[in-house]
């Protein structure tokens, strides 16, 4: 036998123990217990995720995992889904009434969240509850009838109304879906204003939301798919294309807390006033059904030093007030994912081999 070939089998014998080692790490039976331990850890910060997303305009995704968990945790999910969603500008509205045909008719709720209706009634609807709806409208029209009128009311769609204005073609009030792209606003506007080249001369996006809060994107940073944190659209928003970014004063910055590792949407997200962790955690749409939930890592940068703090989401205690700069990174319940990789890198190797063997 050539040494070649004592050399190749000897290192096939080395790859296969590997192989079998690694192979019988990664089919190791799940724990049961933990599975459902598991469960109700998800469902318990689920709920805390729901309160938190009431007071920002990005639900949380209806991940199947988490749904399982919520039922683990005797948590009414109905109940709770149904709690968060608010009337909103764009919303298209039906009124249907035998007491006067007048009132019969589809209407939408405008910028200012006013729902203008017949006989030259308004409802001030935007930000109520959806279930408040037929009740905002009898109340409107209260003064016109001796009983209150038997009206019902019908959410046909969902949209959502946001003014788009700056270096754009045809600025003005457009209809969008929560999710559309900043690229669906600039073509509804007619897309931007151009200069010497035909280079477009907007550089930056101003997002200013109905409670104030404003965020600034670079539009070059926007097109290399750098920036997550385009906001799930509301209503009432205004949106600004603009040729220079935000004027910083002297003691000025941009305030961002940075959203990583296990969750659905990671990005940089803009602070908000006293907002609490899991306003964040629900902004960037909440842990993937890998996110370890008992070991979240929160990183804090001050001048040369680094400061790592791991902070349990169950149990919810002393929980970190976020500054701006601040990474949170959810990192993954995962262990044999590098055994897998190992496992995989192996698998290759060997491929390679047994092609070598056979030449």
């Amino acid at each position: 036998m050539s040494p070649k070939c004592s050399s190749c089998i000897q290192f096939t014998g080395i790859l296969f123990s590997l192989m079998l080692v690694f192979g019988c790490a990664s089919s190791k039976q799940p724990d049961p217990q933990a599975i459902a331990q598991s469960k109700v850890d998800a469902a318990i910060v689920r709920q805390r995720l729901l309160e938190a997303s009431s007071n920002t305009s990005q639900p949380l995704p209806q991940e199947p995992v988490l749904q399982q968990a919520a039922e683990a945790h005797s948590v009414d999910a109905s109940a709770s889904d149904s709690k968060p969603r608010v009337l909103a500008p764009g919303y298209k509205i039906r009124l249907t009434t035998l007491e006067d045909e007048q009132l019969n008719g589809e209407f939408t709720v405008n910028f200012d969240g006013v729902l203008e209706l017949p006989y030259g009634v308004k409802a001030r609807v935007g930000g109520q509850p959806e279930s408040s709806l037929t009740q905002l409208v009898i109340s409107a029209y209260s003064s016109f009838f001796r009983m209150p009128p038997t009206i019902s009311t019908e959410i046909l769609d969902r949209t959502y109304l946001v003014e788009v204005q700056g270096l754009v073609q045809e600025p003005g009030q457009y209809v969008f879906r929560a999710r559309s792209s900043l690229d669906e606003l600039m073509a509804k506007a007619g897309g931007l204003r151009t200069g010497a080249g035909s280079e477009p001369l907007a550089k930056y996006v101003r997002i200013q939301e109905r409670d104030g809060a404003v965020q600034t994107i670079k539009l070059d940073e926007y097109y290399s798919g750098s920036v997550d944190a385009v906001p799930a659209w509301s209503g009432g928003e205004q949106v600004f294309f603009q040729s220079e970014g935000p004027q910083a004063g002297p003691g000025d910055r941009r305030e961002y807390v940075h959203m990583l590792g296990e969750i659905e949407t990671p990005g940089e997200y803009a602070m908000r006033g006293e907002a609490g962790f899991f306003f964040y955690l629900a902004r960037a749409g909440g842990p993937t059904a890998q996110a370890d939930l008992r070991k979240v890592e929160v990183v804090r940068v001050n001048g040369t030093q680094k400061q790592s703090t791991f902070v349990d989401l169950v149990e919810a205690k002393s929980l970190p007030t976020l500054e701006s700069g601040d990474i949170v990174m959810v990192h993954s319940k995962d262990n044999n994912q590098a055994i897998s990789n190992v496992t995989s890198v192996i698998n290759s190797m060997a491929t390679i081999l047994l092609a070598a063997v056979a030449l």
